[in-house]
């Protein structure tokens, strides 16, 4: 009988219901694209995220590289991506606007 027990206590918590913390608009679920927020590379399509720290307060999205020859693409803003001559990769102005996800890699 106890087990009976356990198994129904078990199966209600593991309903796979969101966190009742709340959980992100999935109609605004970032999709790994560049100039999205991340935290890690497997949040990025491009396997590359990247803190960049000079731009007042950080700013963590996804990116590549850039060079002489190539441009990076415009951001949210409508505004040109700036290449970071140190690190030799495409900066935003501002992170597109969208919800990270919380499903891990």
């Amino acid at each position: 009988m106890r087990t009976l027990a356990f198994v129904v206590a078990l199966t209600a918590a593991c309903s796979g219901d969101a966190p009742s913390g709340g959980s992100p608009d999935a109609s605004n679920a970032c999709t790994m694209a560049l100039y999205d927020p991340c935290s890690t590379e497997h949040d990025c399509t491009s396997g590359n995220c990247r803190t960049f720290t000079d731009v007042g307060s950080a700013l963590e999205v996804c990116t590549e590289p850039c060079g002489s020859a190539t441009v990076c693409p415009n951001d949210s803003t409508g505004a040109a991506g700036t290449c970071d001559a140190d690190l030799m990769l495409c900066r935003p102005a501002k992170a597109n606007a969208c919800t990270p996800s919380l499903a891990g890699p």
